[in-house]
């Protein structure tokens, strides 16, 4: 598998998805599904069945706008679904979906919410920056996973500021592993959990939108 590649054209379908019209959506979508594996496009057809109660059979030329829509996103979640199998990740597509699309302007909007608690962007920036300032302490400066750790923070650090990457899939490509690491942070450290308690609450917040 090229990831390269899946991240490509994952990144040109949600592209599609949130800003472009109609015709270059179908013309997204082609280029998606001349790609994809059989493997792939069932994974797709399966998911058009299952929410959308389309049959994924329709010429694309003959496709209403909103199928259209159905079909880009089915085909995204099959290209997300092939990354995440590579990487023995578990990102939900909702969420990776959620991060691109969204247009946050205001430090208070609500990025997830629960019955009881509430994980807004400004929370979560003040998180990213604990993270970051905690770098050295939770990894070895001189290793990958340091540099993977470091990159995923900034990455989306610039999404939640409206800032976005070129590519912004591939800053989120560890970012579980990543809030993992922090979460583990604050487990073994009890003092730096109560001292950061709104931030040690974001990054557990996180994780739950991460993987649901």
């Amino acid at each position: 598998m090229n990831k390269e590649i899946y991240y490509n054209l994952l990144n040109k379908g949600l592209y599609a998805l949130t800003y472009e019209s109609n015709q270059n959506k179908k013309a997204v979508l082609l280029e998606i599904k001349s790609f994809c594996s059989q493997i792939d496009y069932e994974y797709a057809t399966n998911k058009m069945r299952s929410d959308y109660d389309l049959q994924g059979t329709t010429h694309i030329d003959n496709l209403l706008p909103h199928e259209i829509n159905q079909n880009l996103q089915a085909f995204c979640e099959a290209l997300w679904q092939k990354i995440q199998n590579q990487n023995n990740y578990a990102v939900s597509f909702n969420a990776i979906n959620s991060l691109y699309s969204r247009n946050i302007y205001f430090k208070t909007d609500i990025l997830y919410q629960t019955n009881e608690q509430a994980l807004n962007v400004s929370n979560l920036l003040d998180a990213i920056g604990y993270g970051l300032a905690m770098a050295n302490i939770i990894f070895d400066i001189d290793t990958e996973k340091y540099e993977n750790y470091i990159t995923v923070l900034k990455g989306l650090d610039k999404i939640l500021n409206n800032d976005k990457p070129a590519n912004p899939l591939k800053d989120l490509d560890y970012v579980l592993d990543v809030f993992y690491k922090i979460q583990n942070h604050f487990e073994t450290n009890p003092d730096k959990k109560r001292e950061n308690k709104i931030e040690a609450l974001a990054v557990s917040l996180f994780i739950k939108f991460l993987t649901e």
